[in-house]
């Protein structure tokens, strides 16, 4: 491991558009060509960015992203959490579900947004309940999306960033 960077890692409230697309860029490089997520966006890659848009603009309306930085400006981000509370998801409020449709699923053919709507969504609910027992999520913190640039990763910014993460939900 390399020498640990010195980052501050904080809530992001009221972002501008300029960090939420730095974010955005962040989690793209973050995840590269991971198969998984290829998977999500039926292997349409140009649906990866729109779908992390989905994420992130959600958990500003309802859940918490955090960012790892460098220094003050907006190029300086380098890592991102986001994170949903007991509770909490992408979808959980209507107007979440709006920003999901105006950024994600209308974007997506209409095989894949019926994919997601009615089969993925709530296929993940039935093995949550089934691997961790009915009501655990509804009582737990969920970290939906941890990504740091390449050329930052194994520095000790993702462990920066589950420190903060760890000490927010120990507080509730």
């Amino acid at each position: 491991m390399a020498t640990p960077l010195s980052v501050t890692v904080r809530h992001l409230v009221n972002p501008s558009e300029a960090e939420v697309e730095r974010i955005l860029d962040v989690l793209q490089a973050a995840f590269g060509k991971d198969p998984f997520t290829n998977f999500l966006v039926g292997g349409d890659w140009s649906l990866v960015r729109p779908n992390f848009e989905f994420c992130v603009r959600a958990a500003l309306l309802g859940g918490e992203v955090h960012i790892a930085t460098l220094g003050p400006e907006v190029h300086d981000i380098i890592g991102v959490t986001v994170w949903y509370g007991p509770g909490q998801s992408p979808g959980s409020t209507e107007e979440q579900r709006e920003v999901g449709s105006k950024v994600f699923f209308s974007k997506c053919p209409e095989e894949l947004r019926k994919w997601w709507l009615e089969y993925f969504i709530s296929q993940m609910e039935r093995l949550a309940d089934e691997s961790l027992g009915p009501g655990f999520k509804e009582s737990q913190w969920c970290l939906l999306l941890f990504g740091v640039v390449p050329e930052h990763q194994r520095k000790g910014v993702g462990k920066a960033m589950m420190k903060v993460g760890e000490e927010r939900v120990s507080t509730l």
